[in-house]
């Protein structure tokens, strides 16, 4: 009702009118830009990685990010280049599915 008095629009609101909630469901802090297509893995949680310590090695081995098709190993190369300083390893499974391609 406060909306109304303080005319603010409910067109939002519409749908949640019968639904049986005490209040609108609120929607999960934003991911940002996925960087993994295979794996679903957001650019946010690998920086987030690199910064808690671990190597791309880990991340890959935590995330599973440049494990099937490879295409996003070059942009995992760049966030490693702007936090950390270690050698990008890559599976030797890895390699062999993408030459296989």
């Amino acid at each position: 009702m406060d909306l109304i008095v303080r005319g603010g629009s409910t067109q939002d609101l519409r749908k949640w009118l019968f639904a049986p909630y005490a209040a609108p469901p609120t929607s999960s802090p934003a991911r940002g830009r996925i960087v993994c297509n295979c794996f679903d893995v957001a650019e946010s949680e690998i920086v987030a990685d690199l910064a808690s310590g671990l190597d791309l090695a880990a991340v890959q081995a935590k995330r599973k990010c440049g494990t099937s098709c490879g295409s996003c190993r070059t942009e995992l190369h760049r966030l490693q280049g702007q936090g950390a300083s270690k050698t990008f390893k890559v599976d030797p499974e890895v390699k062999t599915r993408i030459k296989s391609v």
